[in-house]
Formats: structure tokens, C-alpha cells, sequence
């Protein structure tokens, strides 16, 4: 099951550009250069900024 969700992952969300279309996990080499290049697109999807005031002002209602 967690390869399932970490090829999905690395497929369709922290890759830019995606991979081919019949990209494994076993494909994926762990080293520096894929980190960085996964890394890139982490302040789209990371929940590291608190600042909820431009969410606020658009009319955002959050829900917990």
C-alpha cells in the first residue's frame, strides 16, 4: 500500500516536470539530485506559512 501512495506521490504531485508514463518506484534513485528536484514544489503543498490573512480576505471559510 505505501508504494502505491508514494509512486502516486512522486508521479503526479512533487514532480515537475511528471515522469514517463510507465514510472515505477523501483526507477526512483534516492540520491541528492532527486531530493532537490522533488523539494521544489514543497511551499505549494507544506503547511509552513500560518499566515491565514490572504485566505481570509478572499472570503475563505476554513472548516477544522
Amino acid at each position: 500500500m505505501s508504494s502505491m501512495i508514494s509512486e502516486g506521490t512522486v508521479k503526479y504531485l512533487n514532480s515537475d516536470p511528471n515522469p514517463p508514463a510507465g514510472f515505477q518506484m523501483s526507477d526512483f534513485n534516492f540520491d541528492a539530485a532527486n531530493f532537490k528536484a522533488t523539494t521544489q514544489l514543497h511551499s505549494w503543498y507544506d503547511a509552513t506559512d500560518p499566515d491565514l490573512a490572504p485566505f481570509a480576505a478572499a472570503g475563505g471559510k476554513l472548516i477544522l
